[in-house]
This record gives C-alpha cells, sequence and structure tokens, in this order.
C-alpha cells in the first residue's frame, strides 16, 4: 500500500504551540494533561486547577495579570514533551539499555507481594504497595503522594500525602480518573521530609523536567514510582456508568475501580444506606466497551509513553503467561539505580516473589506495539486542525492508507465522547460500536475459514507434483525416530524419553541417531541434547464442537490422506511435494530402522488431536515397513465408534505396546480388538529417571524464590509434598471452563489437617509450568486459602525432572493429582496418595497403585465430589501407615524399574537383528 510519507513531510509535521509563553496555548490545543504540575511549580502562584464538568478534566487556569512570562510551566510541561528518548534522566536514572518501546531499563520482571492482605487488596500484584511500605518501614522516605478518591466527593480523585503504612494501604487500586497530582508540590516543597511519588508515565515526565530545574525537589522526591497507562478514562466514562445502571450519584459513599478478590476485579460503588452494585470489569459500559473506546483525552489519545519511560520502577499489570496467581501479579520494569537498590531490598527481604523476563514478553503481553502506534491517530487529529505534541526522536511505524482507515472507528469514538452530552446517545453509539466490532470477528473467522480452505486446495493441487528428493542419510549405524507427549514444558512428559535416552545410549553409545519429532523442536533438543524436527502437522482432529471446528476438522482429514499417500508414493520411489513438516517426517522415518513412541497417556478419545497424530504416524511408518515399538502407555478410553475403529487399526500396527498400569489398559485393547502387538504390563518409563542428590536438591530448594529462609531447617517430624495439576480442568466433564476453586478449598483444608495434627511441613512441588496449566498457580491458591499458610512454601523456580524428583526425595509422604508426581515419589521408596479427577487422570493414578501393589495409595472418589473430611482420614491412613508403605515399595520398586525398560530392550533387539515390518 501506499505510505503516507508524503504527509508526514508536511501535513503531519509536528508544530511547536504558539502563544504567550506559559500552557494557556497548550490547554487551547486540547494537549494539557490535567497533571497540575504547572500549578505546582509556577513562581509567580498565578496558575490554579478547575474542574470542567462538561469535558469532565481539571485543566489549567492563568491569572494573565500576575504571569510573568517566565516559561517555567512550558519547560516542564508533558503535554508538550512527548518524547520517551529525552535527554533529560541523568546518569543514575537510566540505563545503558534502552529500547524504543520500553525506553531505558536495567531489569525486567513479573511479581507479586508475599502479604497476603497486600496481595488480595492491590489492582495486582501489590508491588507498588510493597515499595512504598519498604521504603516508609525502612524510613527511607517520610511519606509517599499517592491518589485516594475525594471524601465527600467520591467521583473525583485527589491526591494525599500517605505517612503512615495503613494510609498507604487504603490508597490501594487503580483509579480509573484523571488526577491533579501536581498540586501536592506546595505542600511537599513548604514541609521537611523525602517523599515517594506514585503517578502515571505524563507526571513522571513532568517530575523529571521539575527536578532538572530545581534541585531541591530532586532531594525531595527521591523516589519516582510510575503505574502503566493505555489511557485515563475522563471523569464523564464513571458518571456515563452510573446514569447507565440507574445510580443517583448524589447517594454514592465510595467508588472502587478494582475491588474484589481475584484479577482483574470488579468496580464496587458503595452507596450511603450500605447497598453496594458490583459492576462487572468487563461489563459493556465499564471495560467491555465505554471505558476502552470512549471517553480518551485528547493528549492520552496521542500518547505514546504506556509504561512511564522516566520513573525510577514502572510498575502494571501483568498479562504475559508468567508467574500466575489468581490475585494478579504486575509486570516491573526497573530503570534506574534507586529502582534496582529498591526491588533487590524487597527481593532480599522476601517482600515479593519475583521472576524475569525479557522484553519480547513485555512488549507482547502489554500489547505495546499497537498502542504506541500513533502514526494513524496524528493524521486525524491533525487533519481536523489539531496541533501536535512534540515526539522528538520517538519511532514511529510506517502509516499506511489501510492503517488510516482502520483507525478511523477509534477517531470518531474519541471524537464523539470527548464532550458529555447525552447518555442515550453514547449508548447507541457504543453499541453500534460493539456490534460492528462482532461482525468484524466474524468476518476473520469467515476468513480464516476460506484461508484454510484454499491452503487444503493449494496442497491439494501442489502435492503430487514431483519434488526435488533430498535424501537424509544414516549419520550412525543404527537410527530412531522417538515420537511422544513432551515438548510443552511437562515435566513429567519430558521425564519419560529422558529415561529411555539413558538406556538406549547405554545400549548403543554413539553408534545410535536419534531424531526426535516435537510441537517445540528448539525447546526438546536443548532439553535433551538430541537433533529434533517439528512435529508432522495438519494430521490431527480436534476436539473442539461447532461448524468452524468441522470444517477445521475436515480440512485435517483431507491431509490425512494427502500426507498417507503421499508415503506410500515415497514408498515407491515418487517423491511429491507435501508441506515441509510431512515431507521432512516421510524422510526421516524412511531413514530410521525404527519408530519408537516413549510413554504418555495420549492414545485415546479424551485428547483426540494427539490420537489421530500419533496413528497416522504409526500408519506411515508402516507404510515405510519400519517396526513400531510403543513404551508405557496409557490407552483409551475409546468413546465413538470411529475412534475405536481407527484405535483397532492403528494399534494393531506396532510390534510391542507396554503399559503402565495393570490390566487397564490392556482389557481396553482387547475388548476392541487389538491382537498382533505383544502387549505387556511394565511401567512407566520414568520410573528408573535418575535423582538428584539429596545434598544438592536441600540447596536448590532453599535457594528457591518461593521458600522462606530456613524453612529447611524448620524442626518436624515429616515433611509433605503437595502438588495439584493445573490441567485438571482440561478433563473434568465440564471442560475448559471448569472451576477449579472447589477442589483448591479441599486441598488447603487438607494441608491445613496435616499441619494441625502432625509436627509437620508441606512442600507444594509443581511438575508443569505449561503457560496455560501452569501448577504454580494453583499451588499459589492453595496456600492463599491455608490458614497455617506460614508453615507451608510453594516452590516457584523451573526445573527438569531429575531436580524436581531430588526434591520429592526430601519428603517423607506426598500427596498429588499429577501422575508424574506420584511416579517420581513411588520410585524414591515415599509413600503417595494419588487423588485425580476425571477418567482419564483417575485410570492412570489406579494404574499405578495396582502396580505397586499399595491400592490404599490412590483415592477413589474423583476430587470434583471429595469430601474433605473423608480425604484427610484417607491421608491419615497413609500418613499413619508410611513405614509399611515405603517397605512395600522397597520390595517391589526394584521389578517395576526392571519392567519399566521392557519396551526400550525390545527395540535395541530389533535394531541389532535389523528386523523390519513385514
Amino acid at each position: 500500500m501506499r505510505c503516507f510519507r508524503g504527509c508526514e513531510n508536511s501535513m503531519l509535521r509536528e508544530k511547536t504551540v504558539i502563544g504567550r509563553n506559559n500552557i494557556s496555548s497548550v490547554v487551547l490545543n486540547h494537549l494539557c494533561c490535567g497533571c497540575a504540575f504547572c500549578a505546582g511549580i509556577c513562581p509567580a502562584g498565578c496558575i490554579r486547577m478547575k474542574r470542567d464538568d462538561d469535558r469532565g478534566l481539571y485543566y489549567p487556569v492563568i491569572d494573565d495579570a500576575r504571569c510573568t512570562d517566565c516559561g517555567v510551566c512550558m519547560s516542564i510541561c508533558p503535554g508538550v514533551d512527548a518524547n520517551i528518548h529525552s535527554d533529560i534522566l541523568d546518569e543514575g536514572q537510566k540505563s545503558n539499555r534502552n529500547h524504543s518501546w520500553l525506553g531505558s531499563f536495567d531489569r525486567l520482571l513479573v511479581g507479586y507481594s508475599t502479604d497476603d492482605a497486600v496481595h488480595r487488596r492491590g489492582s495486582s500484584g501489590g508491588v507498588v504497595t510493597e515499595i512504598l511500605v519498604g521504603l516508609l518501614q525502612r524510613r527511607m522516605i517520610d511519606g509517599a503522594v499517592v491518589t485516594v478518591m475525594k471524601e465527600g466527593d467520591p467521583l473525583w480523585a485527589e491526591p494525599v500525602i500517605a505517612r503512615t503504612v495503613s494510609e498507604i494501604l487504603e490508597a490501594q487500586q487503580s483509579k480509573y480518573c484523571p488526577v491533579p497530582i501536581g498540586t501536592v508540590l506546595g505542600n511537599i516543597k513548604n514541609v521537611p521530609g523525602r517523599y515517594a511519588i506514585v503517578g502515571l508515565p505524563c507526571h513522571m515526565k513532568a517530575l523529571r523536567r521539575i527536578q532538572a530545574i530545581d534541585g531541591r525537589l530532586k532531594e525531595k522526591l527521591p523516589y519516582l514510582i510510575g503505574l502503566f497507562c493505555s489511557r485515563t478514562p475522563s471523569f464523564n466514562a464513571t458518571k456515563f456508568l452510573l446514569d447507565r445502571k440507574g445510580i443517583d450519584s448524589g447517594r454514592v459513599k465510595t467508588i472502587e475501580y478494582r475491588s474484589g478478590d481475584h484479577h482483574v476485579g470488579h468496580m464496587a460503588v458503595r452507596m450511603k444506606n450500605g447497598g453496594v452494585v458490583n459492576v462487572p470489569h468487563l461489563d459493556f459500559h465499564y471495560w467491555g466497551q465505554m471505558f476502552a473506546n470512549f471517553f480518551i483525552p485528547p493528549r492520552c489519545y496521542l500518547c505514546v509513553d504506556k509504561v512511564a519511560a522516566y520513573a525510577d520502577v514502572a510498575v502494571g499489570d501483568n498479562w504475559s503467561n508468567q508467574l500466575h496467581h489468581p490475585w494478579g501479579t504486575s509486570t516491573v520494569i526497573v530503570r534506574s539505580e534507586k529502582g534496582r537498590s529498591i526491588m533487590d531490598l524487597l527481593e532480599a527481604e522476601k517482600m515479593v516473589v519475583s521472576k524475569s523476563v525479557d522484553d519480547e514478553t513485555i512488549i507482547a503481553s502489554q500489547d505495546l506495539v499497537r498502542k504506541q502506534d500513533v502514526g494513524p491517530k496524528r493524521f486525524w487529529w491533525r487533519i481536523t486542525g489539531g496541533v501536535l505534541p512534540d515526539y522528538g526522536a520517538t519511532r514511529f511505524q510506517e502509516v499506511t492508507a489501510w492503517g488510516v482507515v482502520r483507525s478511523f472507528p477509534s477517531f470518531l469514538r474519541f471524537s464523539l465522547s470527548r464532550r458529555y452530552k447525552n447518555a442515550g446517545f453514547l449508548a447507541a453509539a457504543g453499541t453500534a460500536s460493539s456490534i460492528t466490532g462482532k461482525i468484524g470477528k466474524i468476518a476473520a473467522v469467515s476468513l480464516e475459514i476460506l484461508q484454510k480452505g484454499f491452503s487444503l486446495a493449494k496442497d491439494l493441487i501442489v502435492s503430487f507434483r514431483p519434488a526435488t528428493h533430498h535424501e537424509i542419510v544414516k549419520k550412525s549405524p543404527y537410527k530412531i525416530v522417538i515420537i511422544g507427549g513432551y515438548g510443552a514444558r511437562d515435566i513429567g512428559d519430558e521425564a519419560m524419553p529422558r529415561t529411555d535416552l539413558i538406556h538406549l545410549r547405554k545400549m548403543f553409545g554413539k553408534r545410535l541417531e536419534v531424531v526426535m519429532f516435537s510441537p517445540d523442536p528448539k525447546y526438546t533438543a536443548s532439553y535433551h541434547g538430541e537433533a529434533s524436527v517439528d512435529d508432522i502437522e495438519k494430521i490431527g482432529i480436534s476436539s473442539r464442537k461447532g461448524m468452524a471446528a468441522a470444517l477445521v476438522n475436515g480440512t485435517k482429514l483431507l491431509h490425512m490422506i494427502i500426507f498417507l499417500t503421499g508415503t506410500w508414493l515415497f514408498k515407491k520411489g515418487l517423491h511429491v511435494r507435501l508441506w515441509p513438516s510431512a515431507y521432512r517426517g516421510i524422510r526421516e522415518i524412511a531413514s530410521a530402522d525404527l519408530l519408537f513412541n516413549v510413554g504418555g497417556g495420549n492414545l485415546n478419545s479424551i485428547i483426540p488431536e494427539e490420537f489421530y497424530k500419533k496413528g497416522v504416524t504409526y500408519t506411515a511408518a508402516s507404510i515405510l515397513g519400519k517396526p513400531i515399538v510403543v513404551s508405557g502407555q496409557t490407552i483409551g478410553p475409546f468413546r465413538g465408534r470411529f475412534d475405536r475403529l481407527f484405535a483397532r487399526y492403528v494399534l494393531n500396527k506396532p510390534r510391542m505396546i507396554t503399559f503402565r498400569d495393570k490390566g487397564i489398559s490392556r482389557n481396553r485393547c482387547r475388548e476392541i480388538g487389538i491382537t498382533k502387538p505383544l502387549l505387556i504390563d511394565a511401567a512407566d518409563d520414568a520410573m528408573c529417571l535418575p535423582s538428584l542428590s539429596k545434598r544438592t536438591a536441600m540447596q536448590t530448594v532453599e535457594n528457591d524464590p518461593g521458600v522462606t529462609p530456613g524453612w529447611l531447617n524448620r524442626k518436624a517430624e515429616i515433611t509433605v509434598c503437595m502438588n495439584m495439576k493445573g490441567s485438571l480442568r482440561l478433563f473434568t466433564s465440564k471442560g475448559k471452563d471448569t472451576n477449579l476453586s472447589g477442589l483448591t478449598e479441599i486441598l488447603a483444608r487438607v494441608a491445613d489437617h496435616i499441619l494441625a495434627h502432625y509436627k509437620a511441613k508441606i512442600v507444594f512441588i509443581p511438575t508443569d509450568y505449561h503457560p496455560d496449566v501452569d501448577d504454580r498457580r494453583l499451588h499459589r491458591e492453595i496456600a492463599a486459602r491455608m490458614a497455617y499458610r506460614h508453615y507451608a512454601c510453594c516452590i516457584e523456580g523451573e526445573y527438569d525432572d531429575v531436580t524436581l524428583k531430588g526434591m520429592i526425595g526430601l519428603c517423607n509422604v506426598a500427596v498429588g493429582s499429577r501422575y508424574h508426581f506420584c511416579v517420581f515419589a513411588a520410585s524414591l521408596g515415599i509413600p503417595f496418595l494419588g487423588i485425580a479427577s476425571g477418567i482419564y487422570q483417575m485410570t492412570k493414578l489406579r494404574g499405578l497403585s495396582l502396580l505397586c501393589g499399595a491400592p490404599q495409595t490412590f483415592y477413589e472418589t474423583d476430587l470434583a465430589e471429595a469430601d474433605a473430611d473423608d480425604l484427610n482420614r484417607r491421608v491419615d491412613e497413609i500418613i499413619i501407615d508410611r513405614e509399611s508403605i515405603a517397605g512395600s515399595l522397597r520390595l517391589i520398586v526394584p521389578e517395576l524399574k526392571k519392567r519399566s525398560t521392557t519396551a526400550v530392550e525390545f527395540a535395541g533387539e530389533l535394531l541389532e537383528r535389523g528386523v523390519t515390518a513385514s
């Protein structure tokens, strides 16, 4: 598309605000932020702030008779200066690391307060409050400038100086309205002491400019804490919401914009008569539509600083997949030397739990590429007669004609709501905007379906054209291709190939070439140290329902046919064009001596995507004449007729299938007609996984950010490790929308029961770090619900399988819902109680208990229907009888370890004999 570069050089060229040498011209040109620092700094005291009820903003009024045109107000005005790469910072206020979107920074973190009261009350992670409390308690400051809703006029906000911890706590939570924070400068200048100040990006810019011309305020305001900001809605946004909800503003006592225990909370409007009106965060009249798209002040509309580029520490909600917690977590950008010292202090004294992240994570999670793309907005603002602020060295994305057209609806919404005219009209505009947006989404889905159809047509046309043959040659005497359910940061799943690879390397050493198919080859290659390529794409069946899913599955079914046809033609010597992962997969299998499916539980109707992908891969290997060995599986259930027929066909392809349960999977196979492979009850592949030494494991636990100092040395008769499976919601009857709060409440009561009745300490150990189902999120929620939470700790670091097994080895009893958590415990001779929800999870854990000859180590009731008292009784049995159970495990585990290598040893024999499939 044609670029509007010509317009950039003429129509969009930034102008200098003209007029008298004071901020009257800034107000006239609608560039005022309403920050009030001009009023706070004016040497002549001729500027006061006025509330504009029509526009819902504060703006300055100048007494022209007293104004000396000194220009101080203009020199510090953030409304005029929109550059996020200014030279006003001194060396101690900036870092050598600089980013076009993030500004100058030293460290990037996500974290949250370890004080439950602070964390629960905060908008997200409570980090800002911990910073202020930490500085105040150590007398590094005498108070903090914070924002509260105005007493007696609760729709409007005002800055105050908080001098006690309780006053800081009272000011927690976001305020979605303008704040004339600069009015507090007069008090700051006239009272002794040092103060931290919390404000928005525009406030930070003004303060840095003020400190550059007034050294006293540099000393009196040593700590600048910035808040992320995408926009600050005018007061009219709140007025509109109250109007539409039928709430008389005169009867409102207080407004909390982010109330509630869980992130992101809701608006709580508390009435003078004691009533409360709760408005969900994504309500249409709140952030669902109106606050997000309407009532945006002009200077916010044109702003590019979303992450407080001039603060010592900048903090905002964490929207990434890192370090989840039900109460929310904070994103933290440490920018200066002072900011670094603050966060070092909080981390050293365990006031916050934090984790480092990279710049891409912050940019993506905060959607900065879109938020800071103001080029089209500048176009519309300028073409309608507006004057632009000075963006200085700030770089913008190229402004295209499509970008300008696409941005027009947002400009229209902004224009319609700049003044408060008619609530009904604005509601209608919001509805129209919402409908238009939904139509756009429907169009996008339709386009996706068309694209998939086009992709399929392309594959059909291109697939059977001759391809240039690039032969893959074996690099060693033997070659094996490994497939399985690994590659998604589930450490239990990684433990299975890890153990099998250890045995294969013992048997063959460097004479064996290994290639692992993986959804994340880079992760797999790094974790296992073996060559890895992309898993074969487009050949799985989705479990989603609906017309769109049916169309998608139809295309995948056709891709399966194309893939298998291409495999057959390859066998006949005709190399045809397939999509890259398919053609590479065929060549890798063709050059291998054997296909090995490591242990797991992905051959069932519950995870059809993996089931069909594995089954089609077995079929391809069979066509190419390669023997197949399937190790340590939990197989089934198969629900539909087609699933059962497909399972019977593909599961008769392998030479051997070993199971990790006793009888359950083998019987399911026999029921659907699996007769050709050797069917053997063995054990999970990871049963032989090596473990970290106790000394090293203790050092690792001691250094973990979630473990309080001295926890390991706390005297206790028993140490209990616990685990909650973050992906339980995927396998219960309600599917992905399952609310696990009931399950976390039960586990919290179990943990409290253990601590109340035994001289114990508890550690929660995760074994899955996948962003969608990270165990650590549920562990934090369980700990937060516990009455004796201070006697428990949650492992927060990310560790490999050997390390996690070593941590479990420090304990006397294990209680958990993750299968491999219990496998690790059993293999170490540690008594365990497996608890689960859903038939899939219960099958695995029941099978493990039967294999171990200890049926009491499985809790037969689905957690979704469990009673805490009943579960506590079962926990008591395990703890009381732990010595006997441990003795039984010590007797049977050596045999299980030997049986767990059955499939690997069989594969080794096939390789040495050079057997091929008939």
